[in-house]
């Protein structure tokens, strides 16, 4: 090929690469699988900073959080949805995350909490959860590990162990549901109003039931000797939360928090914190969780420290010093 030739294909190339429409980078936020509360939420933040900002963010579902908390503690995800306890154990090493710190995690916020607990089928004969004794009941969550120390929490709660149940190995919440769905165990976790369990309520002839946990005495206590921060929390039937029967049912709920990497660029997580101040009502439209969303609460006491870009923000609206 003689220089002229090779002078003009190089020049096209270069035109063209310089006429070409840039590429957006693309924000991913990680979540637990299709289904989980964790990834609608992921997508109602996603759908939220998609319209207001105009940039590109996906929901990145794996099999549990602890999988993908330490890609975002590496820096190979940029945002990470979880919950206050295990955002605690992942910086600290702990629990699952024992002898494995990621001390790079960084929070970006608190959103709302969850509200969870265990569920049967309505016409089953387990009235509380005291009566899971010797039952048989989703366990271990092999790829979700959260879910092991979060109903741990709900049979501490009220006087039990896993030693106390007949366990069914799960990998993942959602596979617990699924089996409640078949008859083949006779208790599954879940948070309240998650896809899962509006489809067990759907599918089960009867619908489902969430069982009250003992909050007599010092049950924060209890619950947090397995899962810290975990609180409990009473509910009243209402037709917005399927399976919630009796009145009161006593549950257990955790704060939901937005995660990054220390090394995230500081603009970009002040963007995001900024934004979902801003936007409860957005948020709230976009899942009906959002509605227990307090941004004067986005920033609380952790032992995990929070973002500079985080920072910047909350002190610029008095949240932070």
């Amino acid at each position: 090929m003689t220089k002229r030739y090779l002078g003009l294909i190089t020049g096209l190339i270069f035109g063209a690469a310089l006429g070409a429409p840039a590429t957006a980078q693309t924000t991913s936020i990680g979540t637990n699988p299709q289904g989980s509360l964790f990834y609608t939420t992921g997508t109602a933040i996603a759908s939220v900073m998609n319209e207001k900002t105009g940039e590109q963010y996906r929901v990145a579902p794996f099999g549990g959080s602890s999988t993908y908390l330490p890609m975002v503690a590496r820096g190979e995800l940029e945002f990470g949805l979880t919950n206050s306890a295990e955002a605690a154990f992942a910086h600290g090493g702990g629990g699952m995350f024992e002898d494995n710190p990621n001390e790079n995690l960084r929070l970006v916020g608190s959103l709302f909490p969850a509200i969870n607990g265990f569920m049967v089928r309505a016409d089953s004969d387990i009235e509380d959860v005291a009566d899971l004794a010797g039952r048989r009941v989703a366990a271990e969550f092999t790829a979700g590990r959260t879910f092991h120390y979060l109903s741990g929490a709900a049979l501490a709660a009220s006087g039990l162990t896993w030693d106390d149940v007949t366990r069914v190995p799960v990998p993942e919440y959602v596979a617990g549901v699924d089996m409640l769905i078949d008859g083949r165990v006779d208790a599954a976790y879940s948070t309240v109003g998650v896809a899962a369990a509006q489809r067990a309520n759907a599918s089960i002839p009867s619908g489902i039931r969430f069982l009250s946990l003992d909050h007599s005495g010092n049950v924060a206590e209890r619950m947090n000797s397995v899962m810290p921060t975990a609180e409990p929390v009473t509910m009243r039937p209402s037709e917005a939360d399927n399976g919630i029967v009796e009145d009161p049912t006593n549950l257990m709920q955790m704060q939901f928090v937005l995660v990054t990497g220390a090394d995230m660029p500081a603009e970009a997580v002040y963007e995001i914190t900024k934004t979902l101040h801003e936007s409860k009502p957005e948020l709230a439209a976009a899942l009906g969780a959002f509605n227990r969303f307090n941004p004067e609460q986005m920033k609380t006491e952790s032992p995990v420290p929070y973002h500079e870009g985080a920072l910047r923000y909350y002190r610029e609206i008095g949240l932070a010093e």
